[in-house]
């Protein structure tokens, strides 16, 4: 990775490696399998995938709005995704969310260089560059990749690439995180 910050490209190197990590631990799961228990103890294994396909779909509605000078997409546009992603199969929330991530992961590589650096949209109170929606979305892959990894290799951490990126983002996510409704 280097000195300094980390590039848009360790992110995305990194969300590539998690998605790699994800596809290789559901990949040979049972339909039986995928309807188990996540260590996101409310989500089954499908469930966390769903969610994943579901974010997905939503980062890429981010980049095709900061691409376009739209504004952000909110829930009017996330509500229809929730539900088709919430009234799919236990296979293809597995499947299909595989294939969003992917889309997602091609979306961005298939960005030349101009469009990656002049990229920005306007979203949770600040403009966000290309790269916080890399970091956002590694933050919330990693994480529930290791959900569904852990439930298969009791000893498996979050992966090593995600962390080393995203420990150093944590003190003003904590800080966001810790507001009052008031303050």
């Amino acid at each position: 990775m280097g000195t300094g910050s980390p590039s848009l490209d360790d992110w995305l190197a990194a969300l590539v490696a998690s998605h790699q990590r994800l596809a290789a631990a559901v990949g040979p799961l049972s339909a039986r399998e995928v309807i188990a228990r996540s260590y996101a103890s409310e989500w089954s294994i499908a469930q966390v995938l769903a969610h994943l396909g579901s974010g997905a779909e939503i980062f890429g509605l981010f980049v095709s709005a900061g691409l376009h000078d739209a504004p952000a997409p909110g829930v009017a546009e996330f509500e229809p995704l929730w539900e088709r992603w919430n009234t799919k199969s236990p296979e293809d929330q597995v499947s299909d969310a595989l294939v969003a991530d992917q889309a997602f992961l091609d979306q961005i590589e298939a960005l030349d260089k101009k469009q990656r650096q002049g990229w920005h949209l306007s979203m949770f109170g600040g403009d966000q560059t290309l790269t916080d929606i890399l970091r956002m979305r590694l933050g919330e892959h990693a994480v529930h990749t290791w959900d569904v990894v852990v439930t298969r290799e009791r000893d498996a951490t979050l992966a090593a690439d995600a962390t080393e990126l995203l420990v150093d983002t944590l003190g003003p996510l904590v800080a966001r995180a810790g507001r009052t409704s008031g303050g």
